[in-house]
């Protein structure tokens, strides 16, 4: 008898749930992702799998923390058009060593107005504003028994603030706002996997574990999870070469390619000046290939890096070449 009480309210607490959480939140497509951070992997078309000693290889692959040299902190600033984050803002923030790290970033600071008009005596007009953070603590770890093979794992917080006003005209008078303020908690995981032999690199990675984020007045957000895997060479100390290819698992969307270059110039006058290029797109024939570029510098205990992105062909012929950057500063405390 009480079990059966006891289903019948959960049945109808789970009923109740549904009908107060059955709208879907009012986002934009890719609001969860933010900028791809690293101005050096950026500038290598995301070609992870040679920039180990980058701190921001924390977001791309945990486990390539190890390879740190000693403890850093890692800033970078961007600029680009977008609906979710616009113009110049500091979108990663990051202090990491070969044990692990935490890192800050933004993910959408968004703010649109929608007008549906459903006859001549009635329209409706939306306004929506949400700001959506990442927060992570990361570890990383060498096997003991096999040095050349490292693991990592991110745990992950995203918070998410979100103001919603739908207001309504009637025969021109504009009735009751209706407005609804929500907060979205949630997490995620995201782990990983190196292995580095002499002048060879393979890495594997998936992003957003069990993703969810939790609205009081919406559904249930799910991330997408991302699998990641890549491969790099290096002929020498001056040049290496990376691959990696990424893919969605929940979507239905080819897997992309990146390809990464970079060349550091062994001689006096530019000794730590380092050289990038990349190439990625979701097929190395397509004519929607994005391009990217950009060059490093090393001083002492100090990185400076520097990258273009998202450079096509239709922009590069257009009169205004407004192509998205990144910079970002490095300090290592050894």
């Amino acid at each position: 008898m009480l079990m059966k009480i006891f289903l019948s309210l959960f049945f109808l607490w789970g009923l109740l749930i549904t009908q107060l959480n059955g709208e879907e939140a009012p986002l934009l497509d890719n609001s969860y992702q933010g900028i791809e951070p690293g101005a050096r992997i950026t500038a290598l078309g995301g070609a992870f799998c040679n920039a180990t000693n980058d701190p921001s290889i924390i977001f791309w692959n945990p486990a390539g923390l190890v390879y740190l040299n000693g403890v850093c902190l890692n800033v970078m600033i961007s600029q680009q058009k977008s609906r979710l984050l616009n113009g110049n803002r500091v979108s990663l923030l990051c202090l990491a060593s070969d044990k692990g790290g935490v890192y800050w970033r933004p993910l959408a600071l968004c703010q649109f107005d929608t007008v549906i008009r459903i006859s001549d005596s009635l329209i409706i007009n939306k306004k929506t504003h949400y700001q959506i953070n990442e927060y992570g603590i990361s570890f990383s770890r060498r096997d003991v028994s096999y040095q050349s093979f490292s693991w990592g794992v991110n745990l992950k917080y995203i918070n998410a603030r979100l103001s919603a006003v739908d207001q309504e005209r009637k025969n021109n008078l504009w009735q009751e706002a209706r407005i609804v303020m929500d907060d979205g908690n949630g997490f995620g995981v995201d782990i990983g996997v190196f292995w580095q032999k002499k002048f060879f690199d393979f890495a594997l990675s998936c992003q957003n574990l069990f993703g969810r984020i939790y609205w009081n007045n919406y559904k249930t957000n799910h991330l997408v999870p991302k699998l990641r895997v890549g491969w790099g060479v290096g002929t020498d100390k001056s040049i290496s070469l990376a691959i990696a290819l990424e893919k969605d698992l929940k979507k239905n969307t080819p897997s992309l390619t990146r390809l990464g270059l970079e060349w550091s110039p062994a001689v006096s006058l530019s000794k730590g000046l380092h050289l990038r290029a990349g190439i990625y797109g979701h097929s190395l024939s397509s004519e929607k290939l994005k391009f990217s570029g950009g060059l490093g510098y090393t001083f002492r205990s100090t990185q400076f890096d520097f990258s273009w992105t998202e450079i096509t062909k239709e922009k590069w012929k257009g009169e205004k070449k407004d192509f998205p950057f990144r910079t970002s500063m490095t300090f290592y405390f050894r």
